[in-house]
């Protein structure tokens, strides 16, 4: 039976995941907030970034509990998106569309990896705090959506 001292391996491995994506959604959201100045954009960005670096600290707590590694940053792969955006940005004159798109895109990835680590970790006692997680996820996609939508 799994318990927060000791986590089954495909937790392990989900959990870590997810603190990379996290990590890369929290500079991603960071970085897009010093380059968008639609009204509410801003704010969301920031928001979302400071949630998702809270996630991060979570899971990273949960692998610490049980003595396992803890990712120090995001994934290359999230490095790359942030350059792909910014080079984007910069070709499209700083589209608030093309930043919108890329967030909404960025979050519906997150939302597939908590799905997936959920479908994985069933029973686990990380559980709820899985679907804290990924219900504020969804909210910050909605939001975002939304935001494309008003500018269209």
């Amino acid at each position: 039976m799994e318990t927060m001292t000791d986590l089954k391996d495909e937790t392990v491995a989900g959990l870590k995941k997810l603190v990379r994506m996290n990590y890369d959604a929290s500079k991603g959201y960071a970085d897009a907030a010093e380059r968008i100045s639609c009204d509410g954009c801003e704010s969301v960005f920031r928001t979302a970034g400071e949630t998702r670096e809270r996630f991060a600290a979570e899971l990273k707590s949960a692998l610490r509990m049980s003595d396992e590694d803890v990712p120090d940053g995001g994934s290359a792969l999230g490095l790359f998106h942030r350059c792909w955006l910014n080079v984007r940005s910069a070709l499209n004159g700083g589209d608030e569309e093309v930043v919108l798109t890329e967030a909404i895109r960025g979050e519906s990835a997150l939302v597939e990896e908590y799905e997936e680590v959920l479908v994985d970790t069933a029973g686990s006692p990380l559980n709820a705090t899985l679907q804290r997680h990924i219900t504020s996820v969804r909210a910050t996609r909605d939001s975002l959506e939304s935001l494309k939508e008003s500018r269209s």
